[in-house]
């Protein structure tokens, strides 16, 4: 999966970059990512194992949901919560063209998030699918703020891809949780990683990891 490669190669990265941040950081985060890796591989198998997809909308349903659409405004806690902040349409001309298109699937993915879930309640399939096919627009390059987990690609290809990568995480385990495979572990999960880059994010903004 595209997804755990890209997890492989920034923990690759930090590792030759791990004098920029506190000594505990780079250890922390590659166990976080062994862990979501193994975890994501080993529910992952049961999914490919369906002979059919069938999702029934239900109280269990809100949950996944509710934790795909909080996901984003987690995962911009590393640009201080742009572009759910009052004052994004102040400082959208001082970002960069990439910078702005961060901005707008932020945003994209909350509204897209927000629809899918009401398409559920009527036809969950197409719902689920789509939710999947999300993910492939959350690979784009999107950052460019040049620090140890972009720098390589800045370099490479001009932008990161990495950003919104914790979300196609969430997002899979949201298809797992509706499709009722090992519920309770994949909303232990996507809690887990909410909770996660909110704080990667926070302790960024407050200098404390880098």
């Amino acid at each position: 999966m595209i997804a755990n490669g890209l997890c492989v190669k920034t923990v690759l990265d930090l590792a030759i970059w791990s004098h920029k941040f506190p000594s505990w950081f780079v250890p922390l985060f590659g166990a976080g990512v062994l862990i979501l890796l193994l975890v994501s591989t080993a529910v992952l198998r049961d999914f490919w194992q369906l002979n059919a997809i069938v999702s029934q909308p239900g109280r269990q349903a809100a949950a996944p949901w509710l934790l795909v659409i909080v996901s984003y405004f987690c995962t911009t806690a590393v640009h201080s919560f742009y572009p759910f902040q009052s004052d994004v349409l102040s400082v959208w001309n001082e970002q960069t063209a990439v910078l702005r298109f961060n901005f707008v699937l932020a945003a994209l993915g909350t509204l897209v998030s927000i629809g899918l879930s009401l398409l559920y309640r009527r036809n969950s399939v197409p719902a689920v699918l789509s939710l999947l096919l999300f993910n492939f627009l959350l690979l784009l390059p999107n950052d460019d703020c040049r620090n140890s987990f972009n720098i390589w690609w800045i370099n490479i290809i001009g932008a990161s891809p990495l950003m919104y990568i914790p979300n196609i995480f969430v997002n899979l385990f949201a298809v797992l949780a509706l499709l009722r495979i090992r519920y309770w572990p994949a909303i232990l999960m996507m809690t887990a990683i909410c909770v996660a880059v909110c704080l990667l994010g926070l302790g960024h903004q407050s200098d404390i990891i880098w």
